[in-house]
């Protein structure tokens, strides 16, 4: 089986150009002594404190700073416009507003504050973090963490072990981030700002001001208001050791989409990186191509997704230590020998290990379940089975070998027929112990399958 071939044939550079274009701000409309910035207008401009407030103007560039009387706030997003909020506990009354960048400052407006509003403390709830692999060297240990809470605004940055990084922004704002490296004109989007406005992304790499994190390194993160000075609580970070890179690749058919970044449910944002992050792996994802719809509707079979592998598996060899790879296969159905029974997901590539293929088809309207499927076949190929997930096993019934469809399980390895409903996107511990504890043998992919539960993994009756 042919399985790497060089990941920037054709016009896979295409999209690289075009991130790359995009994050160092190219453009002609620069600031300079004789053409300062310029503030228009604000929109509103007025309103209580904590209000979110966009500045019309020009020549802001990137890396605009905005200046709220003597403090400077970190704006939402670069260029024409600025968006900010009004500090918490902004006294009623004018306040100055400017535009910095380069050195240059703007012309200075007036944002009248009606009433003060009391700001809450930042608090974290959860974190994932993943790592960039764009096949060069020049990012090795260029990580991306995300900090997930309440009480967060736009005038919050991470601090790790003390020290303050730059944010990358807000979810929302996701230009150049890990939420996907993706094709240009794919369908896929950031976190959108409308589903979680609670939430921070900052560059662990040697730009960030803190020594540049080792593979398995624990951090301390907490979050600081700027303007406020309120801390957060503080929460252990760890740098997984191991690191993943998956390919996705989709078949051209409306029927079928690519897999969502991120479900919020259960009152938690729910993503791929999460799960991982949290179970012990830094994972990168790849959104490649779309393929030619072979089976025209019919089932995918082995054979089909073999070769859908064979021809469109663009990932390269060891760019990292510890870094490996799967493809996946997102088609409309799968093929099952069992009769009136449907297969959601399945790692097909059982010898290697390395081969996954969602049925999105049978998705359709529900996002929720293609994500907790992606999760779960990535985790067999990761040789974890259903037996480890947190159900309680029933008596023996060989269609649903373990856990059974009695059960009322939570954790991502369980099968559909063995989830409660109150079902979530985490790893059960042995999973987790599995991933972070277990030899490489049984966890790599690419090792074979080292005693890997075969029986385990009928998708028969089930299975996302």
């Amino acid at each position: 089986m042919k399985r790497f071939k060089s990941r920037f044939s054709g016009g896979g550079l295409a999209w690289v150009y075009a991130l790359l274009f995009l994050g160092l701000g190219v453009g002609c409309d620069n600031p300079s002594a004789s053409n300062p910035p310029n503030i228009s207008s604000l929109s509103p401009a007025a309103g209580n404190s904590t209000t979110i407030v966009t500045i019309n103007g020009s020549r802001f560039g990137t890396g605009g700073k905005v200046v709220w009387d003597a403090d400077t706030l970190i704006p939402q997003g670069t260029g024409d416009p600025l968006v900010f909020t009004v500090p918490y506990n902004a006294a009623a009354g004018n306040h100055s507003v400017k535009v910095v960048i380069q050195g240059f400052s703007s012309n200075s407006v007036n944002f009248n504050v009606t009433s003060t509003v009391a700001g809450p403390n930042p608090n974290i709830e959860g974190w994932e973090v993943g790592y960039f692999n764009l096949g060069r060297a020049a990012v090795e240990d260029d990580y991306e963490l995300v900090i997930y809470g309440t009480g967060f605004d736009n005038n919050c940055v991470i601090e790790v072990n003390g020290t303050a990084i730059s944010n990358t922004g807000l979810p929302g704002v996701p230009a150049g981030s890990l939420l996907g490296a993706l094709k240009v004109g794919s369908s896929m989007q950031g976190y959108p700002a409308n589903l979680y406005p609670n939430g921070l992304i900052a560059r662990l790499n040697q730009n960030a001001g803190i020594p540049v994190p080792a593979l398995g390194a624990n951090l301390n993160v907490r979050v600081r208001n700027t303007v406020t000075n309120a801390l957060s609580n503080q929460v252990a970070v760890s740098i997984p050791a191991r690191r993943v890179l998956v390919e996705f690749d989709k078949i051209d058919t409306t029927i079928v989409s690519w897999v969502p970044v991120a479900i919020f449910r259960n009152n938690r944002v729910n993503t791929l990186r999460r799960s991982y992050s949290n179970a012990g792996l830094l994972i990168d994802s790849r959104y490649d191509q779309s393929v030619r719809d072979l089976r025209r509707g019919a089932d995918y079979t082995d054979a089909d997704l073999v070769n859908l592998f064979n021809s469109n598996s663009s990932l390269s060899g060891n760019t990292f230590a510890n870094e490996w790879y799967f493809h996946t296969m997102l088609v409309t159905t799968i093929a099952n020998p069992n009769p009136g029974r449907i297969t959601l997901g399945k790692m097909w590539d059982t010898a290697n290990r390395s081969g996954l293929a969602v049925a999105m088809g049978s998705f359709v309207g529900n996002n929720q379940g293609a994500l907790r499927t992606l999760i779960h076949e990535i985790g067999h190929g990761f040789n974890l089975s259903h037996c480890e997930g947190d159900a309680t096993v029933p008596a023996a019934t060989p269609a649903v070998p373990c856990p059974g469809p009695n059960a009322n399980g939570t954790t991502i390895m369980n099968q559909t027929l063995a989830l409660g409903g109150a079902w979530t996107y985490l790893f059960s511990a042995a999973s987790t112990n599995h991933l972070t504890n277990h030899s490489l043998n049984e966890v790599q992919p690419g090792a074979g399958q080292m005693g890997f539960n075969s029986a385990a993994r009928v998708e028969g009756r089930c299975c996302f």
